[in-house]
């Protein structure tokens, strides 16, 4: 049911509103290096599990400083870094992956036109890499452990 998601436009259209919010903010403050203006340098990615239909939404919001010429590309709820696949792609087929057996996994990557080492390669991502984010070092106090209450007994 929640694969369904992946095929809606209209919430790869409410990602794309989140993301020019923030690019928005972002080029307000300026550049963090100078404090200089901000100009577009805005650039497509090509994801690979996207409908051709949806060409404004595989742009990739960047800005370039006026004065210093340094780079800055807010962070997006659409793309993971430089992963080839959308965000929601990697979040939801790495969260279904979650202790299934070859078999449900060979089901799970041929849904989401994924190889089954990508799978794994994502998976051991988010349990090594991702944890060690500073988002996540900020975040990880607001979800509760498996089992209920942060409050219970262990």
């Amino acid at each position: 049911m929640c694969q369904t998601i992946l095929q809606n436009p209209s919430f790869f259209k409410f990602l794309l509103h989140i993301d020019q919010d923030h690019a928005a903010t972002i080029r307000l403050r300026g550049c963090l290096h100078c404090g200089g203006p901000l100009h577009q340098t805005h650039y497509e990615r090509k994801p690979r599990d996207a409908p051709s239909s949806w060409i404004e939404e595989k742009i990739r919001f960047s800005f370039c400083c006026g004065h210093c010429r340094r780079r800055c590309t807010p962070a997006s709820v659409r793309f993971l870094g430089r992963r080839v696949y959308w965000g929601a792609t990697v979040l939801l087929a790495t969260a279904l992956c979650h202790g299934l057996p070859l078999r449900r996994s060979n089901k799970l990557s041929q849904h989401f036109g994924v190889p089954i080492q990508t799978l794994r390669r994502w998976r051991q991502w988010w349990l090594t890499e991702f944890i060690l984010t500073p988002v996540w070092q900020t975040l990880r106090g607001r979800f509760l452990p498996p089992g209920g209450s942060p409050f219970s007994a262990r």
